[in-house]
């Protein structure tokens, strides 16, 4: 069988039913748990850890996410995306910029109906 969202091929015991389509795994957390940009508990979560010193280094795909934005004064999500050239998965993207975003590092705003990102 192959997964409804990204059409790769499925073992019989890594495949996951929701609303009676299958998925692999991980197309089945993607759509369980997507990133969301407008959280306020994690915004206050982040600024609380980032006041007691518990924050992590960023990892290397919100370097170059980061990078990118700063290089192209501001972007569209699936556009700075799309710069990577395939090195940043679009839904690991969207999680690496609502973590930026939380943090503090990028600002996202929709303008005209489209989120723009630009870096703080």
């Amino acid at each position: 069988m192959k997964c409804r969202q990204c059409r790769r091929d499925i073992p019989q015991d890594d495949r996951y039913e929701h609303a009676g389509n299958l998925y692999c795994e991980d197309c089945y957390i993607q759509i369980l748990s997507p990133a969301r940009f407008c959280d306020p508990w994690a915004d206050y979560s982040a600024k609380s850890f980032e006041k007691h010193g518990m924050i992590s280094p960023l990892t290397e795909p919100q370097k170059m996410l980061l990078k990118l934005i700063k290089e192209l004064g501001k972007a569209e999500p699936a556009e700075l995306i799309e710069h990577t050239r395939g090195a940043i998965d679009p839904a690991d993207g969207e999680r690496e910029l609502a973590a930026l975003s939380r943090m503090g590092k990028i600002e996202i705003k929709s303008v005209e109906g489209k989120a723009i990102i630009r870096a703080l």
